[in-house]
């Protein structure tokens, strides 16, 4: 799989800030973007609870960062990505670029990536291991119907995580002398409770789709209120089997509402 793109779960979620950030100035109400493409527009709702991802993104939008740049990879019944400003010269390469800086991870389990899903690409673990997003490429989530067993297994890895983080937790009071006794003394006041997707989540994921391989890895940002036609008839242009368009289709225009 693309190694910029899928990364496996591991067991813990590590939250930090990135080197460099960008000017993030907008107001929490313009949370509405519609990208302008020759096929039709998609319409997007940022969502207020990912800040960083939001304001950035109406950042981008509204100084012209992605006006002219291309879907540059697009992989039918997955995703379709944009935000590489390589593309706007008509180069192409299996890496992750972007305007020099990313941003600090905010996962959710409420944010999922069922079709229409707006989220940011990344490196991968080996070259990111605190996960931070890219500072500009994002996909829109085009997958098809998964099945029970699938998402059964997300729910295990998952819960996973919920348990590596608190371990992580019982390492910081053991460090602060907060606390002396073992990890499973620890977990009778920090009890595990096993992660489930809500009924609206597995039912869209198995009547609808997405990917809920990318679940609590990556960050979901937004979604497609409208022009879902549009963002999967580009998902079905022809390519090559890395994602790139035999013909570019470009966003003209981003206007943020």
């Amino acid at each position: 799989m693309m190694k910029f793109l899928i990364t496996l779960m591991i067991a813990t979620l590590v939250f930090t800030g990135c080197d460099e950030s960008p000017t993030t100035a907008k107001s929490s109400l313009e949370t509405h973007v519609i990208l302008h493409t020759a096929y039709g527009d998609v319409h997007l709702h940022l969502y207020d609870d990912t800040p960083i991802h939001r304001d950035n993104f109406l950042n981008l939008s509204s100084t012209g960062f992605f006006d002219s740049l291309t879907f540059h990879r697009v992989l039918h019944k997955f995703v379709v990505q944009a935000g590489d400003p390589r593309s706007k010269m008509g180069t192409w390469e299996d890496s992750v670029m972007g305007p020099g800086y990313d941003l600090e991870s905010e996962f959710t389990e409420h944010h999922v990536h069922t079709r229409g899903a707006l989220a940011m690409a990344r490196k991968p673990d080996e070259e990111n291991p605190e996960r931070q997003s890219s500072g500009s490429q994002f996909y829109i989530v085009t997958g098809i119907p998964v099945s029970e067993g699938r998402l059964d297994s997300m729910e295990q890895k998952a819960t996973g995580i919920r348990r590596g983080k608190i371990f992580l937790e019982y390492q910081d009071a053991r460090a602060d002398s907060s606390f002396f006794g073992t990890f499973a003394d620890f977990q009778e006041t920090h009890p595990l409770t096993p992660f489930s997707y809500s009924a609206e989540q597995r039912e869209k994921y198995l009547t609808v789709g997405g990917a809920p391989l990318l679940d609590f890895t990556y960050t979901v940002f937004g979604e497609v209120t409208d022009g879902m036609d549009i963002a999967l008839k580009i998902s079905r242009q022809p390519a090559t089997k890395e994602g790139q368009l035999l013909n570019d289709v470009r966003i003209d225009s981003v206007t943020v509402l």
